[in-house]
């Protein structure tokens, strides 16, 4: 019983540490390097449109997100959005943002296959994951009232749609990494915009910001699997 119990307990911790903490990893990163930096000649925004006027992308605008951790691409209205401290800071985690996102817009200029791909999957997921949900909550009701037979056909239907956010998920992961380590670091690196000493620090922000996206997509397939248990019967 005693050994049960510290597997358990284990076996959460690994769970907690899996799912939670890149998250919290990431965000501490991110809060060690918002600080000021007086001697950035700019701000995140500065930089995002910098760096799209160099790349001859003016018609993209750089727009405040309105929370914290809202920063994004929006390749359907061309829009770098930065959170309002990678906005309007000397930060390093602004720089190494907005030079993320302006990868993001060199993707897009290029016709990256993956980038629309996620797009389009990510569109798809949320509502299929919504529908995903709402059948596999009234799949008992509608077995019990309809025929029973259909019961298994529904629960697969379910977790096939749920499935499709596990496909977003994984086509998001190579998207991400390559705006980080392809485009961003590279262009911070080649243009000299940030000093080398600050190169190790970009990279822990870049890395950090990947392993949320990694564990955004094993949570994923978690679900699926705690759904198909569920389903089952098994406890």
């Amino acid at each position: 019983m005693l050994v049960h119990l510290v597997l358990l307990v284990l076996f959460l911790v690994f769970c907690a540490c899996i799912f939670v903490g890149p998250s919290i990893w990431f965000r501490s990163i991110m809060e060690q390097h918002n600080r000021e930096r007086p001697e950035f000649p700019g701000t995140g925004a500065d930089l995002a449109r910098h760096l799209l006027d160099n790349l001859q992308l003016e018609h993209v605008k750089v727009e405040m997100a309105p929370t914290q951790h809202g920063d994004h691409y929006d390749p359907r209205a061309k829009v770098v959005r930065l959170s309002p401290d990678n906005f309007n800071k000397k930060s390093l985690s602004g720089i190494v943002v907005a030079a993320h996102e302006v990868g993001h817009a060199i993707q897009d200029r290029d016709g990256d296959k993956r980038l629309k791909a996620r797009q389009q999957l990510v569109v798809m997921a949320i509502w299929a994951q919504r529908a995903g949900v709402a059948i596999s909550y009234l799949s008992p009701l509608t077995g019990a009232l309809v025929s029973v037979r259909l019961m298994p056909l529904q629960i697969v239907l379910g977790i096939l749609i749920m499935g499709l956010r596990v496909v977003a998920d994984l086509v998001t992961l190579p998207v991400e990494y390559d705006a980080s380590f392809n485009k961003a670091l590279v262009i911070l690196g080649a243009e000299k915009i940030i000093s080398p000493e600050d190169m190790p620090a970009a990279r822990k922000i870049l890395t950090a910001a990947a392993w949320t996206y990694a564990a955004g997509s094993l949570r994923s397939l978690v679900d699926i699997f705690r759904w198909y248990r569920l389903f089952k019967g098994r406890p």
